[in-house]
This record gives C-alpha cells, structure tokens and sequence, in this order.
C-alpha cells in the first residue's frame, strides 16, 4: 500500500501501546494487586513521567448505565476512539432509535409461519449476549407470527457460577411458557471456543442443527444428570432435547430461520460459520452483530458508516504495525482493536504465543509474560515497524479467580518485561503508552468469589514514556510519586486513539470522541 502523501512522519518510532487488561485505580487495600505488589519499575514511571487516570465509567462513555467494562470492549473502546464499535451498544442504540429491534432484514427473514431458531449465550453476566435483547427478539418474532420459536442455549459458567442455567432455564420457562421451546443446551467450551477447536465446535454445530450427541427428555433433567456427574455449565456437553420417541424438537428443517442473538460477533463466529455449513441450502441465517468469515449470514443491524480504527487509520498512511499477545488475549489485541475486522490490514501482523493449558491461571500467573516481552523487543531491535500493539491478560485472568497472591506474582512479572520492553524502545528513540483496557485486580474480593467475575468502572492508567517531547505543546500533569488513585481523572479511555495517532503524526477519524493529550510537533 503506498504511503499516504499528507502523512506527517513522527520522530518517534516505534511507539509501543501495552495494555494491561484488568489494571484499575483505587487506593491501597488487602485486595488491590498493584498496591499489594509495589511494582518497582511502574511506581518509578509513575514518578518520573507524565501518568493520568482515565475514566471508565459507562456514563462517561456513553454507554447504557450498568454496562461491565470488559477487557474485550475496552480493546474495542481504545481502537475507535468512540463507543461505535461496541456491539452492546450498537444493538442498544438501534433499539433506543427504532423502539425495537424490528428492521427491513428482519422482517424479510423473519416471516409468518416459518421457524426460528435462536442461538447465543444465555448468561447473567451480558458480556457476549443480553437477556434484555433476547427478549426483544422473541417479542418482535411473536408479532411477525413465526411458526415456532426454538431456544439453542449455550451456558456460561465461566463469567456466572458454575450452575447459573438451572436458574436462567427455569426462569425462561417460566416466562414464555409454550411460546419458546428449548431445543438443545450446550456448554461455551464447545459452543464458544476462544481457540476455535474445530472438533468441539462440530460437536455443538450437530446438536444444534441436526440434534445429535447427547438427548434428554427436558432442560431440567439434562442439567441435573449432568450436575450429579459434576460437570457444570462452560464443560456442559452439547444435549439435544427429544420427545418421548427420541425425535429432536429444535432440528432445523427446510425453510427456518436461523439467528444468532450474541450482540459480540466475534467469539460466536466459528460456530455460526458451521452452522452456516451444516444448513446450507435449507435455512437462512441471520445475526445481531456482524459474522466475519461467513458467507450468507446477515446483520440485522446496518453497517457503520464513516468511521475508521486506529488499526485502519494506521494502515492506510502505510506504516507497519504488529499486535502481540498470548492466546488468551489475542482477540482483544487484533479483532476487537481493529473494531471487528478478523483480517489483518495491509501491513499488520501478529505473533500469537500459546499459552499452555493450565487448569486455573494461579498454577502459572506469570503466564508467558516472558515470552510476549521478548517478541515485543525483537521487534523492536527489528526496526521494521512503526507501531506495536502489546496485550497482557494475566491481571484480569487472575482476579477473575480471585487469586490475589496470583495477582501480585503477576504484577511483579509484568513489571520486569515492562521494563525490556520500555528500555529497548527508549534505545530505538521510540515511546510507550502504558495503559489498561478494564479494571478488576484492584478490587479482588477475598471473602465474595462472585464479585470477582465482572469488573467494575474505576478508572485506568496512562503514562507516557517518551526521553523525546520537546517541542510538543503537552496537556498532561506533573507527575505524580507513584500513586494514580490520588490524581482525578484527566479524560476517558476515549482519548486513547487521538492520543496514539498524534504521537504517529496522523489524523483523527472524524467520528471519534476523545482528544490527544499533546498536540502534536510544533515547527
């Protein structure tokens, strides 16, 4: 792609953007990993260069009052620079505007008399799915008069306790009666696989489609036998229900509908596109939020229009640009920075280190900090690209389990490759943005398990480390002696995109909402 000719090209090169997942601001306490920890080298950036607090706040962010400030929208957050990329609050947007989720698509999909099946996690938590918009499909379908409704229901189990579905199935019995049969039941281990196994996703695409694998009677008695063997709701294995002859009640036949009601269309993609397959040429597909890589299957909602990631923006003026993580974190680094796309663009790549199975992250929580550190730096000393992308989920997967000491060993491991990190850019006359996509190590709980599954909306780090900002009419305060949670905040995790293209010398996207925190090289 040939270089844009109105890019102004920085003297900064590479900047490096390292995002801590689950790095929040609060003050010292039994339960805040960082202060626990006492990072040496991050408490000395701190003190030694521009740091600011960055609000998170749904309200701030323009985002629908209760929203969980995940790890995945804070990527998406931090690429666009606006809250456009968020599926949430894209489906919640059409819906404030439209009064429903009824649309030109849906309608055509979505005639009297044919089926419809609905296929999504069914989860408290709403980080990939919403009960709220559940509901609006069920309603909206009723009102066009679809033959039948059938519920493919995927358990969590990892972001809700390990047997939320007896709860959640009840309730929607409950609720809509006869109107809405449960067709299968499947754990996301198999349905929502972040490494996409190609054996478990087939297994669910075959209940699900065809009612294949494990049968039960009802929901209920599905959920209680498995329980009674111990394996809970993310491990459930895909279970189609059956009447009393053993005939499947949700197959799809010649005609139906299929839609996928996950607003995030990321995670639920390698089970559309095989399912997508298995009913091709007998049913059409449609889906909440847009499904890289399949073919025939519709958004309901419209795309967006006139706005570019940063990922986008980067690539387009010609500079090269790296994204680097562990699998665990890999999406949030790639697919949901570049605001959904699953391609790389046009100078981008990415180097995925595997994280190894482990039975919980407290086992390893330096994880492979190590291994992330060093391909960050060989990049570096490469001197091929202008912009790196670094993300370290370790944080967030260990408060997640409540596992404080996992979290403070982390914190020590994440400051010794921050610093590899920061010393080999420095050397290379380049710059590094510290920040955090969400926050929940500060706040780890050590009596209430519970609390520890979704983050909150404290607010989020940013230093700017760089020996060369002379000459830039800088917005930033002193700095501080190593203790964020005593400074207000500054702005929002909006401010993150104008931020990084004005260290690059390149334009904002004219949609985005946030404001660099210097303003660029003054002549």
């Amino acid at each position: 792609m040939p270089r844009s000719s109105n890019k102004k090209k920085s003297r900064i090169r590479p900047l490096i953007l390292a995002i801590f997942e689950g790095w929040g601001i609060a003050p010292a306490h039994a339960g805040n990993a960082f202060t626990e920890a006492k990072p040496a080298y991050l408490t000395h950036l701190i003190s030694h260069y521009p740091a600011l607090a960055l609000s998170a706040s749904p309200l701030d962010l323009g985002l629908p009052s209760g929203t969980i400030m995940t790890s995945e929208l804070g990527h998406a957050i931090i690429g666009a620079g606006n809250a456009s990329y968020v599926p949430r609050y894209r489906v919640d947007d059409y819906i404030s505007a439209h009064g429903s989720l009824h649309s030109s698509i849906f309608d055509s999909m979505i005639r009297k008399g044919r089926h419809l099946h609905l296929i999504g996690l069914l989860s408290a938590a709403e980080k990939e799915s919403s009960l709220a918009h559940l509901d609006q499909l069920i309603t909206a379908a009723q009102t066009k008069g679809v033959g039948a409704i059938f519920l493919h229901a995927i358990l969590d189990g990892r972001d809700t306790s390990s047997y939320a579905a007896q709860s959640m199935i009840t309730a929607i019995e409950e609720k809509y009666g006869s109107a809405v049969t449960i067709a299968s039941l499947c754990g996301r281990f198999y349905a929502l696989d972040p490494h996409a196994s190609e054996e478990r996703i087939n297994k669910a695409s075959a209940s699900i489609v065809n009612g294949l694998g494990n049968q039960a009677i009802s929901a209920q008695e599905a959920l209680r036998d498995q329980y009674a063997k111990k394996i809970y709701d993310e491990e459930f294995p895909p279970t189609a229900l059956c009447n009393s002859l053993g005939e499947a009640l949700g197959v799809v036949q010649e005609g139906d509908c299929v839609l996928f009601f996950n607003f995030n269309g990321t995670l639920i993609a390698p089970l559309a596109r095989s399912v997508e397959l298995a009913v091709a040429g007998r049913a059409d597909c449609v889906s909440l939020s847009p499904i890289h890589g399949a073919h025939n299957i519709i958004s309901l909602l419209p795309p967006l229009k006139d706005d570019r990631s940063v990922g986008e923006i980067i690539a387009s003026a010609g500079l090269r640009q790296l994204r680097v993580s562990d699998s665990e974190g890999f999406a949030d680094a790639t697919v949901f920075l570049n605001g959904g796309v699953e391609s790389a663009y046009n100078g981008e790549e990415r180097d995925l280190i595997p994280l190894p199975p482990q039975e919980k992250y407290s086992e390893n929580p330096a994880m492979v900090n190590d291994e992330i550190a060093r391909s960050v730096v060989r990049a570096i000393e490469s001197k091929q690209y202008d912009f790196i992308v670094v993300t370290f989920p370790a944080l967030d997967r260990l408060a997640a389990e409540g596992s404080i000491e996992g979290a403070i060993e982390a914190f020590a491991s994440l400051d010794i490759n921050l610093k590899k990190i920061t010393t080999a850019a420095l050397s290379a006359g380049g710059a590094v943005l510290v920040t955090a996509s969400n926050s929940r190590s500060e706040n780890i709980s050590l009596h209430d398990q519970a609390s520890n599954l979704n983050s909150n909306s404290n607010s989020l780090p940013l230093l700017i480390i760089s020996d060369d900002l002379a000459g830039y009419s800088l917005n930033l305060p002193q700095p501080v002696e190593g203790d964020l949670s005593t400074v207000p905040c500054s702005g929002t995790l909006f401010d993150v995109a104008p931020t990084i293209l004005a260290f690059l010398g390149l334009s904002t996207s004219p949609l985005m909402k946030g404001k660099s925190f210097f303003s660029g090289k003054t002549v």
